[in-house]
């Protein structure tokens, strides 16, 4: 070996050292965090080239979320009708909306490949105005932890969300810019400008669950103590409340598996050996299935109430259900009710869901 270099800058030979089958490098060598291009030089062959990604020493797996590097590591998308740009100055990054076009993901920013440990529960963090007031989505892609909506407005407000992992995939962050609507905000039709800074997403320690009743099964107050999960390039679920209606919209596929989509409130608390009453009304606008159950919100594997299966017929009215379980000889502060909405449905379709109600049995 003749030389190394990082970004195009050769080292001096005390900043790196070889060991069997290792190249390794003194960290004052990396200017900054971010993506860095290690460079290999050897008589008699062609240099070779590798991406060394250096993560910032405040624990922030996210790449250049200050945007001190540019764009560096961010990536932008749009289609579907969207129309977008990405500019950076003075450490924000923003997103120059000229259409929204018709779906959440028609305008996207996103970065990939953040680490990920399974079981660790992360917050992610970030600065955020739009000179419209506007939602947007925050997608955790490639995770258990599903998607999450955020109201923007000219003021730039701080955002701060926890969510945990189930598997060592690595997180696509994408923020979804294009027609995102969330409870009573929806996007404009005019151009706006979406402002982004100090994104981070660090490892904390995980909450310990309280548990609580039932929240806000009547949607009264928008969608609030609920979650929207999807599969990641399959269902085109989004979520919203209005008139105490949950409503959950598909425009083009609800994903393969029942699982694919998911509506759910979490740390739930059940006492031991009482029997508990789960009563809702449902309707979908086209047949399908709906999927009922309350696990363990650590391990999915416990089942309170095992999956219950509700036909639906299309257009119909609200039609209402109910379900006994009795939780075992252990209270929990952390069940998890789940509704299952994929199940290989394409086409423009919707599940409302209304009086959500779980009560301890007389």
């Amino acid at each position: 070996m003749t030389a190394v270099a990082i970004d195009g800058n050769a080292l001096n030979r005390d900043q790196y050292g070889l060991t069997a089958g290792r190249l390794l490098l003194r960290a004052d060598c990396f200017a900054a965090p971010g993506s860095h291009v290690v460079t290999v030089s050897a008589a008699g062959y062609a240099d070779a080239s590798a991406l060394q990604t250096i993560l910032s020493g405040d624990g922030n797996l996210v790449v250049n979320g200050d945007f001190a590097s540019g764009a560096s590591r961010w990536l932008t998308w749009s289609g579907e009708g969207g129309a977008a740009e990405l500019s950076v100055a003075s450490g924000v990054g923003t997103v120059a909306v000229a259409a929204k076009g018709g779906p959440t993901w028609a305008n996207q920013l996103y970065q990939e490949d953040i680490p990920m440990s399974a079981g660790k529960t992360y917050e992610l963090r970030f600065d955020a105005a739009s000179t419209a007031t506007r939602p947007i989505t925050v997608e955790f892609t490639n995770t258990s932890a599903g998607a999450l909506s955020f109201v923007l407005t000219p003021e730039t407000t701080t955002f701060a969300k926890t969510f945990t992992v189930a598997t060592d995939a690595p997180l696509k962050l994408n923020f979804l810019l294009g027609n995102v609507v969330f409870g009573d905000a929806v996007t404009p039709d005019g151009a706006h400008a979406i402002s982004l800074s100090h994104i981070s997403v660090k490892e904390v320690e995980a909450p310990t669950p309280t548990g609580h009743e039932l929240l806000n099964g009547s949607f009264d107050s928008g969608t609030d103590h609920w979650s929207l999960f999807k599969k990641a390039g399959e269902s085109d679920a989004t979520m919203d409340a209005a008139d105490g209606v949950l409503h959950v919209r598909w425009t083009n596929y609800d994903g393969y598996e029942y699982w694919a989509t998911q509506v759910y409130q979490e740390d739930l608390a059940l006492t031991a050996s009482k029997t508990y009453v789960l009563s809702l009304r449902v309707r979908s606008s086209i047949d399908k299935d709906l999927l009922v159950s309350i696990e363990n919100g650590a391990n999915s594997g416990i089942q309170y109430l095992p999956v219950q299966p509700v036909h639906l017929t299309g257009g119909g009215d609200f039609r209402t259900v109910t379900f006994e379980l009795t939780p075992g000889a252990q209270s929990v502060s952390n069940a998890k009710l789940v509704f299952q909405m994929g199940g290989n449905h394409a086409g423009s379709h919707t599940i409302d869901l209304d009086d959500i109600v779980l009560t301890e049995k007389p």
